[in-house]
């Protein structure tokens, strides 16, 4: 199991009533970053705006582009 299908588990475990998504891919790259991009702007269950992202990479690329997509996004 990847590191980040036991976070997702660990969490639904402590909050079995908030819906989790979890991806497994490199952030940084641009097919991967507009999918991300993607459902920041369109993955709550009203298909808007997310209301929380839980950051958990591992580099500092990742970092940036994760706070480069939420500044994009507002």
């Amino acid at each position: 199991m990847s590191k980040v299908e036991a976070s997702r588990e660990t969490l639904a475990k402590i909050n079995p009533d908030v819906v989790f998504e979890a991806y497994n891919y490199d952030v940084t790259s641009l097919d991967n970053y507009d999918h991300f991009l993607g459902r920041i702007r369109e993955g709550s269950l009203t298909d808007g705006k997310i209301d929380l992202l839980l950051c958990c990479v591992d580099n500092f690329g990742a970092r940036m582009a994760v706070n480069s997509a939420c500044n994009e996004l507002d």
